[in-house]
């Protein structure tokens, strides 16, 4: 038997080809059927300090090395940053912190890491 489609039934069609094409390409699609875990994002927190006096220190960088998450750090020298986890799962990171006048910290951490303090040395100049 050779019957003719219905617009309605072209439309269901198209739309069911779109559907299956949208589950290979479409992460969101792939997370919301199972097909894939979705991403976490870990939150990193923590104070930058002077190691000598002890006291807050602002504007320093704090920078995920191999990564491009940074951020910098407020008045009070608190910092918050958002990681995206990798496809491997969560992975320790490595912190730089860098502020004028003072010497860079090379620091690895785990995932999710709260309250760091991170100190900061004078250079000696």
């Amino acid at each position: 038997m050779n019957r003719k489609w219905t617009s309605a039934e072209k439309w269901m069609f198209a739309i069911a080809i779109a559907a299956i094409i949208a589950t290979f390409f479409v992460p969101e699609v792939r997370v919301r059927l199972g097909l894939e875990k979705p991403p976490s994002t870990f939150v990193v927190t923590g104070t930058v300090m002077d190691d000598g006096t002890k006291a807050a220190i602002s504007g320093a960088e704090i920078s995920v090395v191999g990564r491009p998450e940074s951020c910098r750090s407020e008045d009070n020298g608190n910092f918050r940053m958002q990681i995206s986890e990798n496809s491997d799962g969560p992975e320790p990171i490595r912190l730089l912190v860098h502020k004028d006048g003072y010497q860079i910290l090379d620091r690895s951490v785990s995932l999710p890491a709260s309250q760091l303090i991170l100190p900061l040395k004078k250079t000696g100049r």
